[in-house]
């Protein structure tokens, strides 16, 4: 970042002044998300992300400005102020849908899918995934597939249709496993295992729980079923 900024001090040209305020405002972008994802300071995380923002609205970079406004949403749901947290992402999704990017259309649509969900508001949280699930299977983005089908199934396990829940997390983890991305293969078992717990089905229930500490201590985290 401060190689960033001396760049731009000294820089004359504006085609090149412009190249290093997008890169600044991917770098803070970027910061926060260390912030948040690693060391879990979601304050920290969210004073870079309103930098990035700032910055992105002062040269007109849309791009910039709707991932920034993403990020500054996702954080509202963390702190589960629903009511930011979808002003946020209907912004950036409006700003995605204006300049065609379908990944982050995509990505918003999951974001604003998890706000319903964490709402109980299930139709609805169904209705955005099942939209992003389609953006992303067209875009062909195996990491954001297996993301939605996962939700999917969690939404089906809320609304106790077990087997739908199950079809969906099976697939879920059908994709986690061909990109071996651990956290996607830990959510979608511990999905699995208490899907058959709720079933009655405790045996098996209790195996997936065994593989899901099995692969959490290999990874470093532990993970719980919310």
């Amino acid at each position: 970042l401060k190689l960033i900024r001396e760049k731009l001090s000294a820089v004359k040209n504006g085609k090149e002044k412009k190249f290093y305020q997008k890169a600044e405002i991917t770098i803070l972008r970027n910061t926060g998300n260390i912030y948040k994802n690693s060391l879990f300071d979601l304050s920290k995380a969210m004073e870079y992300y309103q930098l990035s923002r700032k910055k992105a609205e002062e040269i007109n970079d849309k791009y910039g400005l709707a991932g920034a406004l993403l990020n500054i949403g996702v954080i509202y749901t963390d702190l589960s102020d629903y009511s930011k947290a979808l002003e946020y992402q209907e912004k950036s999704l409006k700003i995605f849908r204006e300049i065609g990017v379908s990944r982050g259309i995509g990505i918003c649509l999951n974001n604003l899918g998890n706000i319903y969900k964490n709402q109980s508001k299930y139709s609805k949280a169904l209705e955005y995934f099942e939209n992003s699930l389609t953006i992303q299977q067209q875009r062909s983005d195996t990491v954001e597939i297996m993301t939605c089908l996962n939700n999917i199934g969690l939404v089906y396990e809320k609304l106790s249709d077990f087997s739908k829940a199950r079809e969906y997390l099976e697939r879920g983890l059908d994709y986690a496993k061909r990109i071996n991305d651990s956290d996607g293969i830990i959510r979608s078992l511990s999905g699995i295992g208490n899907i058959l717990y709720l079933s009655g089905r405790q045996k098996e229930a209790e195996q997936y729980s065994n593989d899901v500490l099995r692969l959490s201590k290999v990874v470093g985290d532990v993970y719980i079923q919310s």
